[in-house]
């Protein structure tokens, strides 16, 4: 079931040609397609036969991420997911949705986290580094044979 509150407080607003209520989520062009598997960021869908360079339209609105496992994503003239160039025939079809914001999030976060960590930890580690030379150098004055006593003649 479709709604235009779902994209309420987004950053943007959903598809003109978003198809409210309950109504096929997919379609192909020729052919039927059906949605056989959905969460936030996945779509699973199955076409009976999209024909040649068949296309699927998708209840869903585009946004960049969008990546499928057969074809290409565009946006269709209303605003919807289309999914183009598929090879004539049956398909399963698997769209992702990750957005292109995810990698630079992630790794600024990873970069947080290895800073955190340096300027929590060395203080014990540097205490712990100091401790262990100390104790080399305790361990090895110990350890170092005594003079020989210089030869008189």
């Amino acid at each position: 079931v479709s709604t235009r509150g779902c994209y309420t407080g987004m950053s943007y607003a959903a598809a003109p040609g978003l198809r409210v209520g309950r109504v096929a989520q997919a379609s192909a062009s020729p052919g039927t397609a059906r949605v056989v598997g959905r969460t936030a960021n996945r779509i699973a869908l199955r076409d009976d036969d999209a024909g040649s360079d068949g296309a699927l339209l998708l209840n869903q609105t585009w946004a960049r991420g969008w990546v499928s496992s057969a074809g290409q994503v565009r946006a269709g003239r209303d605003g919807r997911i289309r999914v183009e160039g598929l090879p004539e025939g049956a398909h399963d079809v698997v769209l992702r949705y990750v957005p292109e914001s995810l990698a630079p999030a992630a790794a600024t976060s990873l970069f947080g986290l290895v800073v955190l960590f340096c300027l929590l930890v060395p203080g014990p580690l540097r205490r712990g580094a100091r401790r262990l030379v100390a104790g080399r150098r305790r361990f090895s004055a110990k350890e170092r044979p005594a003079p020989a006593p210089e030869a008189s003649s």
